[in-house]
């Protein structure tokens, strides 16, 4: 079929992920590089495939990725609690009563990868204003019904960060976000540059229990295509960002086929 279409970018993939799945992996290699010299948008996660296979990760969210979410917007709060468990807003909140009583109100809090606003009801009252980001505009359309946020910006995380003020914020949260960023270095940087001195950061990851001994890295990408991070290396990223890590737990955000995934919480000054 390729050979009577041959810029067929959905064949392409399909092609490519037989190739994979048979053990290929060179020519899984060149048909994903092909899917994505036909789509460089990348709606299929062509360039998250060729990470599995050796290609370094970048530090930005895939299309793919946003492109999934759009279409989820819709179901996602419904399907994300009631379906897969998810409360990393509710271990998020519970590790920063751990640092600052319930009483506490943040000044300028933001939610990296807000979603729907998930985040932001569930620390109602403990902020005097809020910033939510997604790179899924329709997740953005959702957030905006909740009326907590004073600003909601579409835009990739790192680019986000990069344009807010420094010192500008004294709380920020990604809940179930890094999951889809491998290396995360120069975003741990720049929520530094954005935080105020004593600022809060926290957030969620995925884990597994060999992570530490197997990711040269730091991180890998599962076979569900999400990154797990190691807790040493995630340790070590925050020391050289200028972070303390105050709170760390292991706790699952949310459920797959049934089962909890592993996880770890951090919050860090």
């Amino acid at each position: 079929v390729l050979e009577m279409v041959p810029n067929w970018a959905a064949g392409w993939f399909a092609f490519a992920d037989a190739l994979e799945r048979g053990g290929d992996h060179a020519k899984a290699i060149s048909a994903f590089n092909r899917t994505l010299e036909v789509d460089p948008s990348d709606p299929f996660g062509a360039a998250l495939h060729l990470v599995r296979l050796g290609k370094p990760a970048t530090s930005g969210v895939s299309a793919y990725v946003a492109n999934l979410f759009d279409q989820y917007a819709p179901r996602y709060e419904a399907h994300l609690v009631q379906g897969l468990g998810y409360r990393a807003p509710i271990l998020l909140t519970a590790g920063l009563n751990t640092l600052a009583p319930a009483t506490h109100v943040f000044d300028h809090f933001i939610d990296l990868g807000c979603g729907t606003g998930l985040m932001g009801k569930a620390l109602e009252g403990r902020f005097r204003r809020a910033s939510g980001v997604d790179i899924a505009s329709q997740m953005i359309k959702q957030a905006q019904k909740c009326g907590l946020y004073e600003d909601l910006d579409v835009a990739e995380l790192l680019e986000y960060l990069r344009h807010q003020p420094e010192n500008s914020a004294d709380l920020i949260l990604a809940a179930d976000v890094f999951v889809y960023i491998g290396p995360l270095e120069e975003i741990f940087s720049q929520v530094r540059r954005v935080l105020k001195a004593g600022g809060v950061f926290g957030f969620t990851v995925q884990s597994h229990a060999s992570a530490d001994s197997t990711l040269s890295a730091g991180f890998e990408l599962g076979e569900d295509l999400r990154f797990a991070h190691s807790e040493t290396h995630l340790r070590q990223l925050a020391a050289k960002t200028g972070f303390e890590i105050a709170y760390s737990r292991q706790e699952s955000a949310r459920k797959d086929k049934g089962r909890d995934v592993p996880g770890l919480l951090i919050i860090a000054r």
